[in-house]
């Protein structure tokens, strides 16, 4: 499958978008492989049912892909569990291909930081926290979704989530809470740890707020925020394509107050920990006000914000 893959690149200079099993691959009257192959129509070892098939994933402008399938037993030198065919060969999963969520199928970029493998886009997983009611009530804050009620912010920013559903309950440092199997929310430490390691590797002239924020969505700077003819260098909304050398990506995602009122969208963003300090957990922000701002502060277990997730 993977030489068909290439010689298809070579072809068209892009991987095809779909992959389907027990259609053709082809391209206009070439032919690179007349069936795509099924996966095993028995569960191969310790595979889960939800595991037990071929999931394809191409990045956003075709020109890298990632095939995941799982296998039960070690086989040459693949150990037993998930399995990632890509460019670069067929490896188990490393930190740097897409991470495949089982549960909904969605996938997210990641990038290592450190010792550290960290999400590279905000979560985007609904486990029926969607069907709960915003609560004002710290011990009750359950409640996640889309910035405004809207669907297509989630599919750009990913959701929000009160604390409690971002925790699945869990009081714990280090829960996986809401994450994919494997994986957790980070707590105090490990949000100092990946700051520390941006601050020493990828600082761009000293403005961290910029390695750290991604290249698109947020307000240019300038338009209405600056209170004089300057631009700092070091807001994200300035010169945006300069962003984001780190790799994580961190998107102006808003929130929602305690209140039920959305704010700062565009401009604003603020992800839990898993530390808590009662009625409030550790939270870490980073905000374009026409300069550059970065910093940490304890959210009230009541608001949403976005959630990432570590392993």
């Amino acid at each position: 499958m993977q030489i068909a893959l290439e010689l298809y690149y070579q072809d068209n200079s892009i991987y095809p978008p779909t992959l389907l099993p027990g259609e053709t691959l082809s391209s206009n009257t070439i032919t690179y492989m007349e069936t795509i192959p099924y996966p095993p129509t028995t569960l191969d070892g310790d595979c889960s049912e939800n595991e037990n098939y071929y999931t394809y994933i191409t990045s956003d402008d075709q020109s890298y892909y990632n095939i995941h399938f799982c296998i039960g037993k070690s086989v040459g030198n693949l150990s037993p569990g998930e399995v990632v065919a890509s460019p670069r060969g067929l490896n188990n999963w490393t930190c740097g291909e897409y991470l495949l969520d089982y549960r909904d199928e969605q996938f997210y970029k990641t990038v290592q930081m450190g010792n550290k493998c960290w999400m590279a886009e905000n979560l985007n997983y609904d486990d029926g926290c969607g069907l709960a009611s915003f609560s004002e009530d710290p011990g009750q804050a359950n409640w996640c979704g889309c910035y405004d009620n809207n669907s297509s912010s989630c599919d750009i920013f990913g959701k929000l989530y009160q604390w409690r559903a971002a925790m699945k309950e869990s009081e714990s440092e280090e829960a996986q809470g809401i994450c994919p199997d494997g994986w957790h929310i980070p707590d105090e430490d490990e949000i100092d740890e990946m700051i520390d390691y941006v601050t020493t590797n990828y600082s761009d002239h000293g403005c961290i707020t910029k390695s750290l924020a991604s290249q698109y969505n947020w307000i240019p700077c300038c338009e209405g925020f600056c209170t004089s003819d300057i631009c700092y260098y070091g807001a994200p909304g300035f010169m945006p394509e300069r962003n984001n050398i780190s790799g994580l990506s961190f998107m102006p995602s808003g929130f929602c107050d305690p209140g039920e009122t959305y704010q700062e969208l565009y401009s604003y963003i603020t992800l839990w920990s898993s530390s808590l300090s009662y009625p409030n957990a550790f939270t870490f922000w980073l905000h374009d006000s026409g300069s550059t701002e970065i910093g940490y502060n304890n959210g009230y277990l009541s608001f949403a914000f976005p959630v990432r997730c570590i392993r």
